[in-house]
């Protein structure tokens, strides 16, 4: 039997154009932090988080300890600043955090390393010294126990964090939970273990992230079988060299800084942010991001 409704609904759809499709999300290289830039931001928070114990400023703590909960844990902005003192589990062997409503009202688990465990238990006791309330209910970036910190303050807090070593603004918070993303697949190889990390109802984007490594894999496959590949990424190898030749003249490196062994410079690395913030000048830094 004919139907004319019918009839009239597939008239009008042979007539209306084809839908769109989606736009693909892509996360390039200018929303993730390469390691050089990851640990100046790091290194920059410590001395105002020192400052802010003295002078009883809790915003300058709660910046160091943000950029750790970024890079550290991946999570959303709305998660962090949701994230109560109950939800961060560090007496047993294995630690985690557990994001009560994730995206979708979705609950899951985030596994932390044990760095990051003394980071949680460190703030944790600062915020005895600030006499904050420090009850499972009480929401640990935030002042009031009652209230979580809003979106635009953790947003207003990470800009003046990499207005501090001179990153380029073009960042934003949300570039954390991606430098996180790009580092942990780097570390595991593992897709799901990111997807399980950050959260994603669907492993297809998580897979934005595998393009991010593309020279890495390219590297590897040419090097299978010969000499140990080089964990660094080539963008993260040019960032360190550049910063080689920026720091070699404050430490009065006179002879071909390339021929230091590379333990020499390990211990170079852990004073690279307080030489590039109080010692190199401002044009310094911008060879330093070119």
């Amino acid at each position: 039997m004919f139907n004319m409704r019918v009839f009239q609904w597939f008239t009008k759809q042979m007539k209306s154009e084809p839908r769109k499709k989606k736009h693909q999300w892509i996360v390039g290289e200018d929303k993730i932090l390469d390691i050089v830039e990851s640990d100046l931001l790091r290194h920059s928070c410590r001395k105002p988080k020192e400052r802010g114990i003295n002078e009883k400023k809790f915003y300058l703590v709660r910046d160091w300890f943000m950029i750790e909960l970024g890079l550290f844990t991946g999570l959303r902005v709305d998660e962090m600043r949701q994230l109560k003192i109950g939800d961060i589990l560090i007496k047993g062997k294995q630690s985690s955090i557990i994001v009560q409503k994730g995206k979708g009202d979705k609950k899951r688990c985030v596994w932390i390393n044990d760095g990051f465990k003394q980071t949680c238990l460190e703030f944790l006791q600062i915020r005895k010294k600030f006499r904050l309330d420090n009850e499972p209910e009480s929401f640990i970036l935030s002042s009031t126990a009652e209230s979580p910190i809003s979106k635009r303050t953790l947003q207003k807090s990470f800009k003046r964090c990499i207005r501090r070593v001179k990153l380029s603004e073009k960042y934003s918070i949300h570039c954390l939970r991606h430098t996180y993303g790009t580092f942990l697949l780097k570390a595991s190889r593992n897709i799901k273990l990111v997807k399980e990390q950050l959260g994603h109802s669907s492993i297809k984007t998580t897979e934005i992230y595998i393009s991010l490594i593309a020279d890495e894999t390219k590297e590897a496959l040419e090097k299978l079988y010969e000499e140990p590949i080089c964990k660094s990424s080539p963008r993260a190898r040019k960032s360190i060299r550049k910063t080689r030749r920026l720091i070699a003249p404050k430490l009065n490196i006179t002879d071909n800084f390339d021929s230091l062994p590379d333990e020499a410079w390990d211990e170079i690395y852990k004073r690279l942010a307080e030489l590039m913030v109080n010692h190199i000048s401002e044009k310094d830094f911008e060879r330093f991001k070119e």
